[in-house]
């Protein structure tokens, strides 16, 4: 995943996977790989940063999933690296009201504020799915078209940021 323009880029490079511990209880795990680059005329800054996060689902009925994910939990434990990579918390909730359309809201602990995060999801077919979003905070909106093609998972998104411009994904 690459973030941000010319003078300010974050590139993050992950390996996740998840399991099932009971049919309504799923685990996930990822290791990230962080490098931030800031290049203006004051500071030239190029640091990486190796990080964990842990995830857990809750789906009490089919139509209904609660999560958590705490990110970056080696800064959180030791503090190293959390003023590059501060170790956010979310919670969130997703409501299936039919048949391949989802709606869910999302909070996000981060370093400067709490973010709310609204979504909606349609799958017109078993292998596509379109995706948008919106962010109630900084204004942002969001929107990725999904496929999957046997055991590959392909998805591409574009993300527009009041300052920041345009991020691809």
């Amino acid at each position: 995943n690459c973030f941000g323009s010319d003078f300010y880029r974050e590139h993050t490079v992950s390996l996740k996977a998840g399991y099932s511990l009971l049919p309504f209880l799923h685990v996930g795990i990822s290791g990230n790989l962080y490098l931030l680059s800031i290049r203006t005329e004051d500071i030239c800054v190029n640091r990486k940063s190796l990080q964990g996060d842990y995830a857990l689902l809750l789906t009490p009925v089919t139509w209904l999933n609660m999560a958590f994910i705490q990110s970056s939990v080696s800064a959180l434990l030791n503090g190293r690296d959390k003023d590059m990579i501060y170790p956010e918390r979310s919670a969130g909730i997703l409501v299936k009201p039919g048949r391949g359309f989802s709606v869910s809201w999302n909070i996000t602990d981060t370093a400067v504020e709490k973010v709310n995060t609204f979504n909606a999801v349609i799958n017109p077919s078993r292998f596509m799915s379109v995706r948008g979003g919106y962010c109630r905070e900084n204004s942002s909106l969001a929107a990725s078209l999904s496929i999957l093609a046997g055991n590959f998972f392909i998805s591409y998104g574009l993300r527009l940021h009041p300052y920041l411009g345009y991020t691809h994904s």
